[in-house]
Order: C-alpha cells, then structure tokens, then sequence
C-alpha cells in the first residue's frame, strides 16, 4: 500500500500531456489546461482564474457567456452630496457600501446630518464606484429613498442611475402630479438611498 505518493505534476497520459494538476509551487495547487495555469487553488484555500475574463457557468453544461459568473466585488465608495446649479458651500461628503455581481452594483448610502447652504438644482449623488451602462435599455432602476425636509405632501419618492454617468439622481411625486427632479434642500439635511445599476 502507497500512503504517500510524491509528484511535481499529474498530467494527462493519452493526450499531448499538457493538461493536469501542477503540485510544484509550495502550498499551492495549479489547474494546467494546454500547458499554463487557468486557476490556482492558494495557501489560503482560494480559488482564482489567471484572467478576468474567467468565470463559472451556471444553468448550463457547456461555456455559455451568458452563463458565466465572472465578476464579484464589495467595497465602499465615496459620495459627494450637489446641487446641480450650485454645490453647496462646503464640500459635503459620506461614505457608501457597495456589492458587483456580474454587471450588476448595488448601491447604499446613510449620509447622516449634512449642512447643504448655498447649494440648488437637482439633487446628485456622485462618486458612484462604476459608470454606468451606455445603453438606453440598461439605465438604472428606480427604488425608494428618503430625504429629510422634503416636501410635507410628497407621496412618491424615487433614485435613478442614467446612462454613461457616475451619479444618481432623484425624482419627487407631489400627490398625483407629474414626477419632477427633486431640487437640493440648501440647510440641514440628510439621505439616506440603495439603487441597483448595470455597470459600464
């Protein structure tokens, strides 16, 4: 009985003997396909590909880009409260979380009390941690936000990420009437939003 065998490399015997397991760097495995390394199994007990363009396909039994996973990253982003008319007088700054999955990033901020004198226009969040797609069909979807000292009678509240930026934008529903870009409270105020957008 063999209770230890010692290799380098196990590689495949009936092809051209370029593709199998390579042992040879301390604690480390390697997957050879063709002669080099597609993933590597590290000390750590990691598994990463060589290239970003590598993934896992889910649902199918074949390479399917549409299938593949290839993308996953968590992190926190810095967001910079404006006015689209005027900034306000000091820069007004908070930090976000986000999560990529594929071409998807969620997005959350709580920016706690911020003093927003001097700003107007449009209220935007920039910094975002990825542009966002260019396609039309792709813009970001609306979800709830809250804002303090908005209007007493807003019933419908909502973010958007358009297309090609690094920002969201916010829109306001006064009752039943039209959706209107919600403008900048220039004093003491707060935000609080999660959006989720297709990245660039």
């Amino acid at each position: 009985m063999v209770s230890q065998l010692n290799v380098d490399k196990i590689y495949n015997e009936g092809g051209d003997n370029d593709s199998g397991v390579n042992l040879a760097t301390n604690d480390t495995v390697k997957f050879d396909i063709a002669g080099s390394t597609k993933w590597t199994m590290n000390s750590s007990g990691n598994l990463f590909p060589s290239s970003t363009s590598q993934g896992i396909c889910f649902g199918v039994t074949s390479d399917t880009a549409a299938n593949r996973l290839s993308d996953y990253e968590e992190g926190t982003w810095t967001a910079t409260i404006i006015g689209h008319s005027a900034a306000p007088s000091s820069s007004q700054t908070a930090t976000g979380l986000y999560t990529k999955i594929g071409r998807l990033c969620t997005v959350s901020l709580y920016s706690g009390e911020k003093n927003t004198s001097g700003a107007s226009g449009d209220l935007r969040i920039t910094g975002l941690p990825f542009t966002s797609h260019s396609s039309a069909s792709d813009f970001g979807g609306y979800l709830s936000y809250n804002m303090a000292n908005n209007a007493a009678n807003t019933v419908n509240t909502a973010c958007w990420v358009a297309g090609n930026v690094a920002y969201v934008s916010f829109y306001d529903n006064l009752d039943t009437g039209a959706w209107s870009t919600t403008q900048i409270y220039a004093g003491t105020t707060y935000i609080a939003f999660s959006v989720t957008y297709p990245v660039a």
